[in-house]
């Protein structure tokens, strides 16, 4: 069609209008379901406010970038949500932020997830050392080591920031201390569900995993 005009200067919205949008978004954080082949924008949009038990206390709107809005109308309802994660959508992760936070690169980029350490030995358990191996699944936000109790057992645990672009990584060989035989550690993260078993990435399954591919056309090259 005609874009008469559009090779002139910009327009700009009147100051007034942006401060009363932005004032309408304060209590407002997005959403945005990780897998597209899984996960309906317009039903995390229904379904979540149920998730929450906040059925009429908050509102939402599916943008065209495929994030959902929710607006909140109390303040402790929305950072009692952004603290209760990691949320997921059909068993597929959900990656939520504030409105707010919108101009930053970090923006929908990571979800926090609480991980459980296992097989790291008693003498390991150390901040310093946990702290360094949380390190390498994600920004560590937090180190909890509890001690035996009775029957229950010491644990490790870390919360981290998990860049969404990444894989999950559930066991790995550590060097702990130098010339000592590496541990292979587990990782259990709270509130994982669904992920490709064949990568670890929470975007897409196994059926249509790239690496999937990869593999057969090297093994193709191989046999050839």
């Amino acid at each position: 069609g005609l874009k008469i005009g559009a090779d002139q200067e910009a327009w700009s919205v009147h100051q007034d209008a942006q401060i009363e949008f932005q004032r309408d978004h304060r209590l407002c954080f997005v959403a945005k379901g990780i897998n597209p082949d899984h996960q309906n924008q317009a039903r995390i949009k229904s379904s979540m406010p149920n998730a929450w038990s906040l059925i009429g206390q908050v509102e939402a709107q599916v943008n065209d970038d495929d994030t959902v809005n929710f607006y909140f109308k109390k303040e402790h309802h929305l950072m009692t949500v952004l603290e209760g994660g990691p949320y997921k959508y059909i068993g597929w992760m959900i990656v939520l932020d504030r409105w707010s936070n919108m101009r930053y690169p970090s923006f929908l980029r990571y979800i926090p997830f609480w991980i459980k350490i296992n097989k790291l030995h008693a003498m390991y358990q150390k901040i310093g050392i946990v702290n360094s191996i949380g390190s390498k699944l994600g920004h560590v936000d937090e180190v909890l080591i509890t001690e035996q109790i009775k029957t229950h057992l010491p644990e490790v645990w870390v919360k981290v920031d998990f860049d969404v672009d990444s894989t999950i990584t559930l066991a790995r060989s550590v060097e702990i201390m130098p010339n000592t035989p590496p541990v292979e550690l587990e990782f259990k993260n709270t509130g994982l569900q669904k992920l490709c078993t064949t990568c670890g990435s929470f975007k897409h399954g196994y059926e249509v995993c790239p690496k999937v591919d990869d593999d057969r056309e090297q093994s193709f090259y191989h046999c050839s």
